[in-house]
């Protein structure tokens, strides 16, 4: 089932969307100001009945009806057209079709299929039936769009024909809005919405959050009587944007230009968005959060980055996708952050961030010119796709480059301890490569001439004082890797294959003390995990498997050889291996 999540940003932003906007999302600040008023746009009329201002009563009318959830949800993301509509934000709030009338054995279906052993109390199960799913569409765009179970966060069960939510909090709308002015030509409408963002200390309205995913919409509707049907919703990307910073740009994982905006309105929440097609593909997204963590270990505060103070786009890990390079002010300098291209989906993940302090030693400068020059150490990103040899050395080098003190928490001079491997998980005669420096490891695969990351800097050995503990670990020649880890009286392994990226993970939940210190050492754990008679099986491979044939599988992992994943050799060596 696929999860879609709209989460608060720290940091810069990333969000993919975007088409030009119409005429009123290229308003300054001025005219936004004015439109927040709730008076109606000044428009000339004639006779002709072709433009029409709407009253203050209809407008006031407009925000009531867009503050239901029958309708809120048709401004949450940008659409051009009806068949545009991602209905997964449509129906998060319920669009008031959705009730808590399953009955009981709709209820225990449910639970047998998500696995659940019963309904908590203080949460909700919310049920929306297909066929009224279907009459709300009708209703509100005039089509017959059907949407796929798979393309809605929403469980489905086919013997009901309905959908499911289960949660501990009441469905509520996700764009408190106002109708701030708007038009009629016979039946057809066209409403600005702002988002109620409140005021700041000195009673002024904030514009924090009326940019990027909270600028104004400008929706399009016709409207018969009491029947609406929704044409198009923009949102109006370019206001309060740094122009500077914001520009069209073609990167190859995508078929149309995206156009790149950037917000310095306010420093300490200065992000950037990236728009297609006026819709949005990446929803606001969490900057690492482990980053924060280091950095309030080590430093009196939580340092936070400011405003954007360039950005490029290109290739820095040899996969043929365009990724992010982000030059940003900070509390404690200039820093460069990278997020990569994800090969699967729109997406862009943080990759590393490091200071101009630690880069001064590769780069003349901190412009995004010598940068670029030395993460893709002054070659041709296509130069780098030749080979797997090629593209290691690059993904090498940039881990060589970019070791970052302040992102692990470590001195500079720590660089040094960063190891290398090549090693054979599968049986495909190309090596994985394994970096690891200090409890962290990353691991990549090469498959159909691009290098594929399957671990991305992942702590193992002891790092809390409560216990947590963590080993990597693969079977040579049988194509599966191991993820040992536990949090007091919790123990799981995760089986994944190397082929195509699926896993099984055992849970324990509980492990055998047997020296009695309320700790789960790596010795009781591996007594452990050869009794995993009564764990829990979580099946992520994409395969139905009935619980023996899942067992049958771990006994058959967990009889192979297997040996730690981590690096044995420095850079000079792997340099040398590779050529």
């Amino acid at each position: 089932m696929k999860i879609k999540n709209l989460l608060p940003a720290l940091g810069i932003m990333l969000v993919l969307s975007g088409c030009t906007p119409i005429s009123p999302g290229n308003a300054d600040p001025s005219t936004a100001a004015e439109a927040q008023s709730g008076t109606a746009a000044s428009t000339s009329t004639d006779n002709s009945g072709e433009a029409v201002d709407l009253s203050d009563s209809e407008l006031m009318e407009f925000t009531t009806l867009f503050n239901t959830t029958e309708y809120n949800g048709f401004l949450v993301n940008g659409f051009n057209s009806p068949e545009d509509i991602d209905w997964d934000a449509v129906i998060s709030n319920g669009a008031g079709v959705a009730t808590r009338n399953a009955g009981v054995s709709e209820i225990n279906d449910y639970l047998d299929a998500t696995g659940k052993k019963e309904l908590d109390s203080e949460s909700v199960l919310y049920v929306i039936k297909n066929s009224d799913l279907a009459k709300f569409i009708q209703k509100h765009t005039g089509t017959e769009i059907s949407p796929k179970p798979e393309d809605l966060s929403w469980d489905y069960l086919d013997k009901y024909d309905s959908y499911y939510f289960y949660t501990r909090y009441l469905l509520k709308n996700n764009f408190d809005c106002t109708c701030t002015s708007g038009e009629k030509s016979g039946d057809t409408y066209t409403l600005r919405f702002a988002y109620n963002a409140g005021t700041d200390d000195s009673g002024e309205a904030t514009t924090q959050n009326n940019y990027g995913f909270y600028a104004d919409r400008i929706l399009t509707l016709t409207k018969s009587g009491d029947d609406i049907v929704v044409r198009s919703n923009e949102i109006q990307w370019d206001d309060h944007s740094d122009p500077k910073l914001t520009k069209d740009v073609e990167l190859p994982q995508f078929d149309t230009p995206i156009h790149v905006v950037t917000y310095n309105e306010e420093p300490y929440n200065a992000c950037m968005a990236l728009v297609k097609d006026g819709k949005s593909l990446i929803k606001y997204k969490e900057i690492d959060q482990i980053n924060l963590l280091w950095q309030s270990t080590f430093m009196d505060d939580v340092m936070e980055y400011t405003e954007v103070l360039d950005y490029d786009f290109f290739d820095f890990n040899a996969d043929g996708l365009k990724d992010l390079a982000v030059i940003q002010n900070s509390d404690y300098g200039k820093y460069l952050r990278l997020f990569s291209a994800s090969p699967d989906e729109d997406d862009f993940y943080i990759f590393s961030e490091t200071d101009e302090t630690n880069l001064m030693a590769t780069t003349s400068d901190f412009s995004m010119n010598s940068i670029k020059a030395a993460l893709l150490n002054n070659s041709d990103e296509a130069s780098t796709k030749d080979s797997y040899q090629k593209a290691y050395l690059q993904i090498a080098h940039i881990y060589k480059v970019l070791f970052d003190p302040l992102y692990l928490g470590y001195s500079i001079s720590d660089k040094d301890t960063l190891k290398y491997d090549l090693i054979n998980i599968d049986t495909d005669k190309i090596p994985e490569l394994v970096i690891s420096s200090l409890g962290f490891v990353s691991l990549y695969t090469y498959k159909d001439n691009i290098p594929i990351c399957l671990i991305q800097r992942e702590k193992t050995g002891w790092f809390d004082p409560a216990g947590s503990y963590s080993q990597l670990y693969y079977a040579p020649e049988k194509g599966i890797y191991y993820s040992y880890d536990s949090d007091y009286h919790v123990f799981n392994i995760k089986y994944t294959k190397v082929q195509d990226n699926s896993y099984i993970i055992a849970k324990k939940l509980s492990y055998t003390d047997i020296d009695k210190d309320d700790r789960a050492s790596s010795d009781e754990e591996f007594k452990t995990a050869a009794g995993f008679e009564n764990a829990e099986y979580i099946n992520e491979t994409g395969k139905q498997m009935t619980d023996d044939e899942i067992k049958s599988l771990v006994n058959l992992y967990n009889s192979y050889e297997k040996k730690e994943l981590k690096g044995t050799m420095d850079y000079d060596a792997l340099i040398d291996k590779l050529k």
